[in-house]
């Protein structure tokens, strides 16, 4: 009886080691018997060099080799600006060059009237120029027949106060001369706003047919100018 007694807790003992074996051994599994089977080992041969560690040495070798470039460029990249910001330097400083010339044309034109317009025109319709301190004509002083430009400042004044049919009448070519300062101010402005060269805008409209008019105009007004100095009209 004490026999089986012992066999029984012996049982009972292999049970309780089985069970506590089967609940924290991972992968570990149960036979029969409720005996723990046996652990295996895998043994773990070492790669020939000349194979795939050859090959992962390549490729080591070639990750390190574009590291060192993309390390490189970057260096460079850092020192030296990208293609983009010089091209939009360039593009500012062209811009500006641009502008240069039309803002002073502009202050020209701008200056020109607001003189013009601070003037008092001549009744006689020349002489107007000798309130800014300079003396009389002298074509006028020797020849005692107005010159090519007289009564053109006194043409100025009127065009400046809006008077244009004034202006006309005093010195056609005045007048003219005074609404192209007035549209070459508007000209000039616009390019300083849009950043083109007026160079572009005066040789479309400046041509030799133009020349020849402005011509003719001054002689015409100048031989209009001496009929009303005598009294002719």
């Amino acid at each position: 009886m004490s026999d089986l007694t012992d066999l029984f807790q012996s049982w009972i003992h292999r049970v309780i080691i089985s069970m506590v074996v089967c609940a924290w051994g991972s992968g570990v599994h149960c036979v029969s018997g409720f005996a723990p089977a046996p652990r295996t080992t895998t043994l773990r041969m070492p790669v020939p060099v000349t194979g795939c560690g050859a090959l992962n040495r390549d490729q080591d070798d070639l990750m390190n080799n574009t590291v060192s470039r993309q390390v490189i460029s970057a260096g460079r990249s850092c020192r030296e600006p990208s293609r983009s910001s010089k091209a939009v330097s360039l593009r500012l400083a062209g811009g500006l060059k641009k502008r240069i010339v039309p803002a002073g044309v502009l202050i020209t034109c701008v200056g020109l009237l607001s003189v013009a317009a601070w003037l008092k025109p001549s009744a006689s319709g020349v002489g107007t120029h000798t309130q800014l301190g300079l003396p009389p004509c002298g074509f006028e002083t020797a020849f005692g027949l107005p010159c090519a430009t007289c009564g053109m400042t006194t043409a100025f004044a009127h065009a400046a106060d809006g008077h244009l049919l004034a202006a006309f009448l005093t010195q056609p070519a005045g007048a003219v001369l005074a609404v192209l300062t007035a549209v070459t101010c508007l000209l000039s402005a616009n390019a300083v706003i849009r950043g083109v060269s007026l160079g572009s805008i005066l040789r479309y409209l400046w041509r030799p047919g133009v020349a020849w008019a402005v011509v003719v105009l001054v002689m015409v007004s100048w031989l209009y100018k001496i009929a009303s100095y005598r009294g002719l009209l």
